[in-house]
Protein backbone atom coordinates (compact mmCIF):
# COMPACT_ATOMS: atom_id res chain seq x y z
CA UNK A 1 0.00 0.00 0.00
CA UNK A 2 2.84 2.47 0.78
CA UNK A 3 3.98 2.00 -2.91
CA UNK A 4 0.45 2.25 -4.50
CA UNK A 5 -0.05 5.36 -2.32
CA UNK A 6 3.55 7.42 -3.17
CA UNK A 7 3.04 6.11 -6.72
CA UNK A 8 -0.48 7.62 -7.07
CA UNK A 9 0.01 10.67 -4.92
CA UNK A 10 -2.84 9.16 -2.25
CA UNK A 11 -2.90 8.56 0.94
CA UNK A 12 -2.45 4.88 2.24
CA UNK A 13 -5.58 5.16 3.68
CA UNK A 14 -7.31 5.54 0.39
CA UNK A 15 -5.51 2.97 -1.80
CA UNK A 16 -6.75 0.34 1.06
CA UNK A 17 -10.56 1.80 0.61
CA UNK A 18 -9.83 1.39 -3.34
CA UNK A 19 -9.00 -2.25 -3.10
CA UNK A 20 -11.42 -3.01 -1.26
CA UNK A 21 -13.60 -1.67 -4.29
CA UNK A 22 -11.78 -3.16 -6.51
CA UNK A 23 -12.37 -6.66 -4.69
CA UNK A 24 -16.34 -6.29 -3.83
CA UNK A 25 -16.49 -5.35 -8.30
CA UNK A 26 -14.53 -8.73 -8.86
CA UNK A 27 -17.42 -10.78 -6.59
CA UNK A 28 -15.59 -10.40 -3.02
CA UNK A 29 -12.63 -12.35 -4.61
CA UNK A 30 -9.70 -12.58 -2.25
CA UNK A 31 -6.59 -10.21 -2.88
CA UNK A 32 -4.40 -12.55 -4.19
CA UNK A 33 -6.85 -13.73 -6.49
CA UNK A 34 -7.52 -9.83 -7.65
CA UNK A 35 -3.56 -9.94 -8.17
CA UNK A 36 -3.61 -13.01 -9.96
CA UNK A 37 -6.30 -11.64 -12.66
CA UNK A 38 -4.70 -8.10 -12.98
CA UNK A 39 -1.79 -10.02 -13.69
CA UNK A 40 -3.61 -12.52 -16.54
CA UNK A 41 -5.29 -8.96 -17.75
CA UNK A 42 -1.36 -7.48 -18.20
CA UNK A 43 -2.82 -4.25 -16.26
CA UNK A 44 -0.65 -4.03 -13.70
CA UNK A 45 1.99 -2.59 -16.06
CA UNK A 46 -0.68 0.96 -16.27
CA UNK A 47 -0.99 1.03 -11.78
Amino acid sequence: MKNISKEANITIRYAEKLLVEFRKDFGNISKNELIYFLGLLSITEYL
